[in-house]
């Protein structure tokens, strides 16, 4: 699979930051000013896992950092500081592993504190659950990420999906559609 340049933007941008208010580079695209910068942690071994075979690994960081931001949005605030986003639990996974998990199971980016998060996998009877504050979903699979572009400042979020009644993205007969699937998996697994 190809980069799009949509990750490609969001690679270049997010890479910019570095964390010092005003730090710009002659090649970079980023204008400076803002923060946080969000590193994720265990992206090099990612990366020398992935990498080496097909871009997958930064379209997997890309997501990533797509939907940390979501949790850490830019402002002039936060333009001297950083963010730990600790992906180990992708590290060591094959590209495939990490693009099929969308059946029973989602990824989650989860802010931990201020200036921590991880990316965890979590079942999706726990999805009912969590706390979306300091939570995002973080969309691998192709069918997940072809999402409608919003109208308004924030995309709706995959998440809405699990909601009672939500409807970000599909209809109330597909979010069922959904449960129902995940229900039989869980039956059929055990």
């Amino acid at each position: 699979e190809a980069l799009c340049q949509e990750d490609r933007h969001v690679l270049a941008e997010e890479m910019a930051i570095t964390g010092c208010r005003d730090q710009v580079f002659k090649r970079d695209s980023y204008i400076g000013g803002k923060g946080p910068a969000i590193l994720l942690y265990y992206s090099p071994a990612l990366l020398q896992k992935m990498g080496c075979k097909d871009p997958s690994g930064l379209i997997i960081l890309a997501e990533v950092w797509r939907q940390a931001r979501e949790l850490w949005p830019l402002s002039r605030q936060e333009a001297d500081s950083t963010v730990t986003v600790r992906i180990d639990a992708l590290k060591d996974l094959e590209s495939c592993d990490v693009f099929a998990s969308g059946g029973c199971h989602i990824w989650v980016v989860c802010r931990t504190s201020s200036r921590d998060g991880v990316v965890k996998q979590y079942p999706a009877a726990e999805l009912k659950c969590i706390n979306w504050a300091d939570h995002q979903v973080v969309a691998f699979s192709k069918e997940q990420r072809r999402r409608p572009k919003a109208k308004h400042k924030h995309a709706p979020r995959l998440t809405d999906l699990f909601k009672p009644g939500g409807r970000a993205n599909a209809s109330k007969r597909d979010s069922q559609a959904w449960w129902r699937m995940c229900s039989a998996r869980s039956r059929a697994a055990h």
